[in-house]
């Protein structure tokens, strides 16, 4: 089985296994553009914040930005960012990606470590993509 269609073909199946071992979709169903989710496997493309993690680049209507520094989904470093009115593009917060879920997270900016509170949201995206493709379900 190696397309996404021979995968769904079976996806009730996979997703029930999967969700009774506790495991994770992870790279395997990705490659295939598929995660899982409430025991089902589902298309990556059909949600936008899970395509754009794994094209490279999460985008905010606010101009905010996560972005893999090489587009590829499985690099580990992805940066938080936003570009100023002066066109600079300034590094917020940096999230360290494992094999288990998020390593580390750091604040590049003072303000940023004092106001986390403004950024919870986007640190909170982060974490549910990363638990949705990679994380037990």
């Amino acid at each position: 089985m190696h397309t996404q269609e021979e995968l769904l073909k079976y996806g009730n199946a996979i997703g029930r296994l999967l969700h009774k071992l506790e495991i994770g979709g992870g790279n395997y169903l990705t490659d295939h553009q598929l995660y899982i989710a409430k025991g089902k496997l589902k298309d990556i493309t059909k949600n936008p914040k899970l395509a754009g993690f794994t094209s490279g680049e999460i985008v905010y209507e606010d101009g905010h930005k996560w972005k893999q520094g090489n587009s590829r989904y499985r690099e580990n470093e992805w940066n938080l960012s936003i570009t100023t009115d002066d066109g600079k593009i300034v590094n917020l917060i940096t999230v360290k990606i494992g094999n288990g879920g998020i390593d580390s997270i750091t604040f590049s900016d003072p303000k940023v470590k004092k106001y986390t509170k403004l950024y919870r949201p986007f640190l909170n995206d982060i974490m549910d993509i990363v638990d949705q493709l990679y994380g037990s379900d």
